[in-house]
């Protein structure tokens, strides 16, 4: 039988590949949305592999200790359980049977050291204590893109954010750092669930405080971010609103009509967040729905005139479009 006549399977449900479908002879997947969703995923999670074995050779060429694994010698700074997994062990598996071997290295022991008190730095940080102004910003990104995270083994909350608007995060971390200990990194984020994709952007992440905790508590009742009532009505301002358009908002460019997305909120919290607006800011809205069925929230061209002139009063970096 000729290399012709031999039916190419999918690698990843085993189907038989049409040979109608586009590129044929170079296809290795079926134009199953699933399939082609995997075959990405496990070829972003292959390059990842191979670009940090590059870093690791080229770290150990320029005289930084690494550690070799105990059952194939590859050599990292950090043994871990992705890796261990290509050997059929669990982290458990690999320490009984190799309790005199290393799982880290010297430099990396120090930076794990160093990250420890680095996580305390809100003792000794000279910061603002945080202010009425820290709570308004609070408001503004709990409503938009930022986030609290507190994993189940620390004590407190941290705060952290990331996207690709770099001179509006970097404005961010700027307010952030008055209070709290605070990094501003580059990097490449995870592979996309569905794609597969890496992009490259900015995150803000801050060290933990107790107050950072406390707002946490508000948030996530239920480990879900949801609407605190009592502490919005308290702090909620023109500089949160402005914060919150600047997040999720968007205003068309005649500004004859412009949107606040509230899809991650329940159809009451948008109705409140609605009344809100009208209460606080005089600016008229309507409630639509997506094909998801999820709220969101449509102002009048006369409401979008005033919110422009809301945000363009603070002159918020990287997102001067909104308000020119």
């Amino acid at each position: 039988m000729s290399l012709e006549q031999l039916e190419k399977l999918c690698v990843i449900c085993g189907s038989k590949l049409s040979r109608h479908l586009p590129h044929y002879g170079q296809r290795k997947v079926c134009g199953n949305l699933e399939c082609t969703r995997q075959k990405n995923l496990a070829l972003a999670r292959s390059n990842d592999r191979k670009r940090r074995k590059r870093q690791r050779r080229q770290e150990a060429t320029q005289g930084k200790g690494l550690i070799p694994c105990a059952v194939c010698g590859e050599r990292f700074e950090l043994i871990q359980h992705t890796h261990l997994r290509r050997h059929d062990l669990t982290m458990d598996d690999y320490k009984r049977l190799y309790p005199d071997h290393p799982l880290m290295s010297n430099a990396m022991l120090e930076k794990r050291g160093l990250g420890s008190i680095n996580q305390s730095r809100y003792l000794t940080y000279d910061g603002k204590p945080m202010d009425e102004k820290f709570h308004h910003f609070m408001v503004g990104v709990m409503l938009g893109d930022g986030s609290l995270e507190k994993r189940p083994n620390k004590k407190n909350a941290r705060y952290a954010e990331g996207g690709n608007n770099q001179a509006y995060l970097r404005w961010k971390y700027n307010f952030l750092r008055q209070y709290l200990p605070c990094t501003f990194t580059e990097k490449l984020s995870a592979p996309h669930s569905k794609s597969g994709k890496r992009y490259l952007g900015w995150w803000i992440k801050s060290g933990v405080h107790p107050d950072l905790t406390q707002i946490h508590k508000l948030f996530y009742p239920n480990g879900k971010k949801r609407l605190n009532h009592m502490y919005l009505a308290r702090y909620f301002n023109a500089f949160s609103l402005a914060i919150w358009v600047c997040d999720d908002g968007y205003i068309q460019a005649d500004s004859s009509r412009s949107f606040l997305h509230t899809q991650s909120f329940s159809k009451s919290e948008t109705e409140w967040l609605s009344s809100l607006l009208q209460i606080d800011f005089k600016l008229k809205s309507i409630i639509l729905f997506n094909q998801k069925n999820q709220p969101f929230i449509r102002f009048s061209r006369s409401s979008t005139t005033r919110l422009k002139k809301i945000i363009a009063q603070f002159e918020i970096p990287g997102m001067e479009y909104k308000y020119q």
